[in-house]
C-alpha cells in the first residue's frame, strides 16, 4: 500500500538519498544539491510530498510556486513502474493548478526514460531541445482532459 504525505525539513537527507538512487539523476548537474536549497523549496518557494511504500520512503516530488514548475521528481528504481511517479506528479500539478498556475514547466535530460514518461502523460516540449536538457510544459486544460490517476 502506498501513502503520500507532505515532505518536511527533517526529510531532506531521505530526499537526497532517493535522488541518488536514480542512475539518470547523475547527469547533468551536480550530484549533491545543498540542503539549504531543498529547504527553500519545501518551506518558501514551493511544497513537496513523499511517497511511502509500506514503511519505506520510495519517491518524492517538489514543486515551485514561484516558478510554477516541477523542481524535482524522483522514484527509487526499486519502486518504479508501480504508479508512484504518476501519482506524485499528479499531486504536485494539482497543487500548482489550485494555486493559479495556467502552465507548469519542468526540465529533464534528453534521452532518459523520464522524458517518455512525461510525454506519455501529456507534457510537450516548450521549444526544440538545446543540448542535454529539454524543457517541457503542461497546460491546465491538458491536465483536465487527461487523468493522471494511476
Amino acid at each position: 500500500m502506498h501513502r503520500f504525505r507532505r515532505a518536511r525539513l527533517s526529510d531532506i537527507a531521505t530526499l537526497q538519498s532517493i535522488r541518488h538512487s536514480v542512475p539518470e539523476a547523475e547527469d547533468p548537474g551536480p550530484r549533491d544539491l545543498p540542503d539549504t536549497l531543498y529547504a527553500q523549496y519545501l518551506e518558501r518557494r514551493g511544497r513537496g510530498w513523499l511517497a511511502m511504500a509500506g514503511h519505506q520512503e520510495a519517491g518524492f516530488v517538489i514543486v515551485s510556486l514561484v516558478d510554477q514548475a516541477v523542481w524535482a521528481l524522483y522514484v527509487n528504481p526499486a519502486w518504479q513502474g508501480q504508479g508512484l511517479g504518476r501519482r506524485l506528479l499528479q499531486i504536485g500539478c494539482h497543487h500548482l493548478f489550485s494555486q493559479g498556475a495556467r502552465q507548469i514547466r519542468l526540465t529533464t535530460a534528453s534521452g532518459v526514460p523520464a522524458l517518455g514518461f512525461y510525454q506519455h502523460l501529456g507534457w510537450r516540449p516548450r521549444q526544440a531541445p538545446e543540448g542535454e536538457l529539454v524543457e517541457l510544459v503542461l497546460d491546465r486544460p491538458t491536465l483536465l482532459r487527461r487523468r493522471l490517476a494511476p
